[in-house]
């Protein structure tokens, strides 16, 4: 009597890989075989039928949401996911996506800085392998609601994330060419959308709030926008720059740091980009100047570096 071998359905395939992965990332908590276990997971990433890359993404964003114990192994977990959803990156849905980026978001409130430094790192790379991103909604929305949360950890880490994520235009036209150039354009133009909809506006009003903790990473997010959008950020720079002295005389010298550093950004794409030079009129020129001056004694050995920096980059414009 013969016998005939049934094909596991996909439904059931899909459990078993889901309890395999499960096992696994179990192993990634114990240092003697969290390389091995890393290896492992990317061994089964690249070799997936197309059925159960969605399956396989899903586990790793529940392992994300459901944190392991030990720091190294959070971390490992975040790089897997961000590894994994760039090698698939065509194949993602803009649900897939939105799920990738609410998981990353939630770990961006982790107390190990080196997890929240993973999180904005694999933010990054997202934006960077995704092939089409027409807009950033799905980034800066749950982004400026986690740094309008009441978490200093989820504020931080959110900041550090933006900042990742505006950059990611310059660093694909930087490192590739053809249509890493046609990439980084339309990515651009979707960050350019956003600013012009009302970014920076939200951005400021998160760095005015009394109980937001992150500013000096925040300010960062300005002078990226400015290298990657000069033209749409151009009429938003006045409101900013009547901003930056109260940021000049913050309590906190990150801050304070932060702001001279932002501004020396600015004033240096200024002698580029005509966009953002012509904000920066011979008036506004002459205030900020003496604004810096009066910060060039500052106690912080560092503010003081960054505030001498800024005003040679103000001046050369």
């Amino acid at each position: 009597m013969s016998t005939t071998k049934k094909t596991p359905s996909r439904h059931a395939a899909l459990g078993e890989m889901k309890v395999r992965l499960l096992r696994v990332i179990q192993r990634l908590e114990d240092r003697d075989t969290t390389a091995k276990a890393g290896e492992e997971l990317r061994g089964v990433c690249e070799s997936l039928p197309l059925t159960q890359v969605a399956g396989f993404i899903a586990t790793l964003i529940e392992s994300v949401e459901h944190p392991l114990k030990k720091g190294y192994a959070r971390r490992e977990v975040i790089r897997l996911l961000a590894d994994s959803a760039s090698y698939h990156a065509e194949s993602l849905d803009t649900s897939m996506v939105t799920r990738v980026v609410a998981a990353l978001t939630k770990a961006c409130g982790d107390k190990d800085s080196g997890v929240r430094e993973e999180c904005a790192e694999a933010m990054g790379s997202l934006v960077i392998s995704l092939p089409s991103l027409p807009s950033f909604r799905p980034f800066f929305q749950p982004l400026c609601s986690a740094m309008e949360g009441p978490s200093p950890d989820q504020q931080q880490g959110a900041a550090l994330a933006l900042q990742a994520v505006v950059s990611a235009p310059a660093l694909i036209a930087a490192g590739e060419g053809g249509r890493g150039v046609e990439s980084a354009k339309e990515k651009a133009m979707a960050i350019a959308s956003s600013v012009e909809k009302g970014l920076v506006a939200k951005l400021l009003k998160i760095l005015n709030q009394p109980t937001f903790v992150a500013a000096s990473s925040l300010l960062m997010v300005f002078g990226r926008l400015a290298a990657v959008v000069p033209v749409a950020l151009s009429p938003k720079l006045p409101t900013l720059f009547n901003a930056l002295p109260g940021w000049l005389a913050s309590k906190d010298h990150a801050v304070r740091r932060g702001a001279a550093t932002t501004l020396a950004v600015i004033a240096r794409l200024g002698e580029e980009e005509s966009a953002v030079g012509a904000a920066l009129t011979s008036r506004r020129k002459e205030q900020l100047l003496l604004t810096l001056e009066a910060c060039r004694f500052d106690k912080i050995k560092a503010v003081r570096e960054a505030v001498v920096d800024a005003i040679e980059a103000l001046s050369a414009v």
